[in-house]
């Protein structure tokens, strides 16, 4: 009497479909963590120049300490977008990696969900398909979809690395705006300062003179005029 045939698992529609979901969430969870980084990183690299600009080099940092800052703000937001944040922008997760996710949050699975991968791709290299094989590759894919019933994507992948770059965003804004409030100088004119090194931006100082009046005036010699300025 012939066996009957097995064809392809029933279940590899719903095993991909988590597995495409899984690798979207953690492309977006990576994509989001590269951006708050890359946030932190200019953030503080900023802050650190307004320190050396305010009270460390003498009189303020020059033209060359300015473009060397500006080249040092470019290096480290290129390194950070060519690594954690284009790569996640041009390319889709990996379905093996998103197998993995998912099987270090649910030990139950045992790599059934590698090995389901896997097997695939040895069918498909060796264009093998023989009973015995399509038994076992139907009884893993139906075990995995099984203990994938109730399992949340939103579990799945780990977000406490972006809470915890949050919390250091959030400190260093505060950071800075109470330096802005209780310092005698402008941070945000030393921003100015590194990230247009080519502009003629003043040093900023702890005094300024504003609303200088009348302005621009020709008088003659003898002649008496008077100014009046916000100090």
């Amino acid at each position: 009497m012939a066996s009957p045939d097995i064809g392809p698992a029933p279940h590899d529609k719903t095993i991909d479909q988590y597995i495409s979901r899984t690798g979207n969430r953690v492309r977006t969870v990576d994509l989001t963590f590269g951006l708050i980084l890359l946030a932190n990183a200019v953030l503080a690299y900023l802050l650190i120049a307004v320190i050396v600009d305010h009270w460390i080099w003498p009189g303020g940092l020059g033209l060359w300490g300015r473009f060397f800052g500006f080249l040092g703000l470019l290096g480290i937001s290129g390194v950070i977008l060519a690594y954690r944040i284009l790569p996640y922008m041009l390319h889709r997760i990996n379905p093996f990696y998103a197998a993995k996710t998912i099987e270090q949050t649910q030990p139950g699975l045992k790599n059934s969900l590698i090995n389901i991968l896997s097997l695939r791709t040895e069918r498909r290299t060796t264009e093998s398909d023989s009973k015995v094989e399509r038994m076992v590759y139907g009884g893993l894919s139906r075990d995995a979809a099984r203990d994938l019933r109730g399992v949340s994507v939103d579990h799945v992948v780990d977000r406490q690395a972006i809470i915890k770059l949050g919390y250091l965003l959030i400190g260093l804004v505060t950071f800075l705006c109470l330096y802005t409030v209780l310092a005698p100088k402008n941070p945000f004119v030393s921003f100015g300062r590194v990230v247009w090194p080519w502009s003629d931006i003043e040093n900023p100082t702890r005094v300024s003179i504003e609303d200088i009046r009348p302005g621009d005036v020709e008088l003659f010699r003898g002649d008496h005029i008077e100014v009046s300025a916000e100090v």
